[in-house]
């Protein structure tokens, strides 16, 4: 068998059933919710184990691109934040509790950073196994 025959294995049966004319209503509304032609929908259903895990990708990847956005705002904004503080005041009117301040609210939104990259590559790994 060759490599790509295990990722996508070649479909060799075919199945058809049929439907009432309101069950094909919904299965035509959900594969256009998800982004999916009836036979990937039905295979969804059929195949997952605790119920599909069903994303539209174009939606889902939208909003990944709005995330990142967002946060290549906030990282521009601390570094205007910093440079304020650097120009605005001199050597010797530096406050320890701005810095000190500073030092603790950015070590929490680096823990956050952290947190959501885990988030992001679990997310790109489940899209990529799929």
């Amino acid at each position: 068998m060759a490599a790509n025959q295990s990722v996508h294995p070649i479909k060799e049966k075919m199945v058809t059933f049929r439907l009432t004319e309101p069950e094909i209503q919904e299965l035509d509304r959900l594969k256009t919710k998800y982004g999916l032609t009836r036979s990937e929908l039905i295979r969804k259903f059929l195949l997952e184990e605790k119920g599909p895990l069903i994303v539209n990708l174009k939606s889902f990847l939208e909003g990944m691109q709005k995330l990142a956005a967002e946060q290549g705002r906030v990282n521009n904004n601390i570094n205007q934040l910093a440079k304020h503080a650097n120009q605005r005041l001199g050597p010797n009117q530096k406050n320890p509790f701005i810095f000190s301040r500073f030092n603790e609210l950015m070590s929490k939104y680096l823990e956050c950073q952290r947190q959501m990259n885990g988030s992001f590559r679990k997310i790109y790994q489940s899209i990529a196994m799929k």
